[in-house]
Order: structure tokens, then sequence, then C-alpha cells
């Protein structure tokens, strides 16, 4: 996570709190030009340009694009190599088709959700909260039934819902 603003909830553009906040986990599987052939297939480019579109339709802030922007670039195991798209070379370097292996969405509010949080920090005053980075590793269920949503189709539902 690139800071604690990626675990709980904040605030809306006009400074109102967040009624919900929600984390997706989605994993992508690289496949073969003979898996593509024979699966649902998406590019990573592709898939950035059409949320940048829908982005653009609902007039999202241009700080808020480019705070996509930018986070797209830190994704990954290794912040200084991820997808940039304003670049043509990591535009190529990524164009290669994958398909979804898993989507979950992680209902934040949960206390089952067991992460850092700012209150964990609070306690700490020589502690720079705004300069923490780490690493989260959410299991596949995080007890009960129904945390996270699970499916694309049902993750959909549940940010519209």
């Amino acid at each position: 996570m690139a800071g604690l603003h990626q675990v709980e909830a904040g605030h809306t553009e006009s400074g109102e709190p967040e009624r919900r906040f929600y984390l997706a986990s989605i994993g992508l599987a690289w496949l073969s030009p003979s898996q593509a052939e024979t699966s649902a297939t998406f590019k990573l480019s592709a898939l950035a340009d059409s949320i940048l579109a829908e982005m653009t339709t609902a007039e999202i802030s241009q700080d808020t694009v480019a705070w996509f922007i930018q986070a797209m670039r830190e994704y990954g195991t290794d912040p200084n190599r991820g997808y940039d798209h304003t670049d043509i070379d990591s535009r190529h370097l990524y164009d290669r088709p994958f398909a979804i292996a898993f989507a979950r969405l992680y209902d934040m509010a949960d206390p089952g959700v067991q992460v850092m949080r700012s209150d964990d920090v609070v306690s700490h005053p020589f502690t720079d909260a705004s300069s923490l980075r780490f690493r989260i590793n959410l299991p596949d269920q995080v007890g009960g039934d129904f945390n996270p949503t699970v499916g694309m189709g049902q993750i959909a539902q549940t940010i519209v819902g």
C-alpha cells in the first residue's frame, strides 16, 4: 500500500466523508497467444483507456485522473517498473493479453479486516504517517460468508448499489 489512505475511508472531492470504502483485489494471469485465442482476454492498455474514458465522462477532476495514472505506475512488485500509461514503450511491454484469475471486493469497514490504520500510528508521534508504505495480505475469506464479495458481476453490483 502506498499509504494509510489506501486502507481507510477518506473524503469526497466536496469534503464529505466517504460512507463506504472497498478494496478490490483482482488477480491477472498473462496468457500465451494460443491461450488468448480460446479465452476471454483483456489488455492492460485497453482497460486503462476504458477507465480513463469513464473518468472523463463522469467529469472526475484532473488531479484525480493524474493520481490514477501515477497509482498505475506504482502498482506491482517493483514500483519503479509499473505500467506507465503515458509512455508508449511501457504500453508496448504490457500489451499482452491477460485473463482475470480472481476478483474480490473487500469491505474495509469490516472489523475482521485487520490491517494497519491511522489509529495504530497516532500513538507514535515520531512516525510520519504520510511516509508509510506497506504490503497487506488479505485472505480469500475474512470471516463469515460476506467479505469479500467475489466475482466481477457481484463486485459491480456492490459498488453501484
